[in-house]
């Protein structure tokens, strides 16, 4: 990881957030570079894309699921710097609602994958009012999306 003052690089990722009708919020468990971590859906920015096409393009991929990007929910506003690349990270969130029934397998238990191959990915839905987002999500920029949705639709009621 680089110092601050000293990025060279920057990336721009795009995740949505999906809450399906019994209230659950879907989440990524992925393996990379060895080590474990849970996200939302979604991923890099390409060149010559906009964010809403981005997402569309990375739940296709990810989950072959297609879907409607609603919302803004937040964009980082602080320095990110990516812990698998030396660069500097900055994340778009949206609310993205699934079009069709969800493509892939549902796990009932985080990291549920063969183990030892980089680069695997599973999906669970975990339940809104259980959704503590310092104990299930790994990433910072995640975190705060999380309690900016979920601050969100209280001040929505």
């Amino acid at each position: 990881m680089q110092e601050e003052g000293k990025v060279e690089k920057l990336t721009l990722r795009v995740y949505g957030i999906v809450l399906n009708e019994k209230e659950e919020v879907l989440v990524s468990d992925e393996l990379l570079k060895g080590g474990d971590f849970t996200k939302f859906p979604g991923g890099g920015l390409e060149l010559g894309e906009g964010t809403r096409d981005c997402l569309i393009r990375e739940f296709m991929e990810e989950t072959e699921t297609p879907v409607e990007v609603l919302n803004h929910i937040y964009t980082t506003d602080e320095l990110i710097l990516s812990r698998f690349r030396p660069c500097q990270v900055i994340c778009v969130y949206y609310k993205v609602r699934l079009l069709t029934a969800f493509q892939k397998p549902i796990k009932k238990k985080a990291f549920d994958y063969d183990k030892g191959i980089d680069g695997l990915q599973s999906f669970r839905w975990v339940p809104l009012e259980e959704f503590d987002v310092n104990k299930i999500l790994s990433f910072r920029s995640d975190v705060r999306a999380m309690e900016t949705f979920i601050a969100q639709r209280k001040s929505a009621i």
